[in-house]
């Protein structure tokens, strides 16, 4: 089994949040994903599935991202 853990910073949206982010007031969202598979093979197709499926998830919810950021403990690469 897999399981893999996507914790999420992101800028709030008004239409999604109910509060907006601007620069004179930030306001930051966190989001946990967790994406588990019976696959025992963790690479780095697996890794790009989840951010994929995570992508998909911020079109249907009408979130716009300039710029995305991973921290990673490398056990994937």
């Amino acid at each position: 089994m897999t399981i893999f853990v996507h914790i999420v910073y992101r800028h709030g949206v008004e239409e999604v949040d109910g509060v907006s982010s601007t620069p004179d007031h930030r306001v930051v969202i966190k989001e946990t994903h967790f994406y588990i598979s019976d696959d025992t093979q963790y690479d780095t197709h697996f890794v790009q599935h989840c951010f994929h499926k995570f992508f998909e998830s911020l079109v249907q919810r009408a979130i716009q991202i300039t710029r995305h950021w991973v921290w990673s403990d490398g056990c994937a690469s």
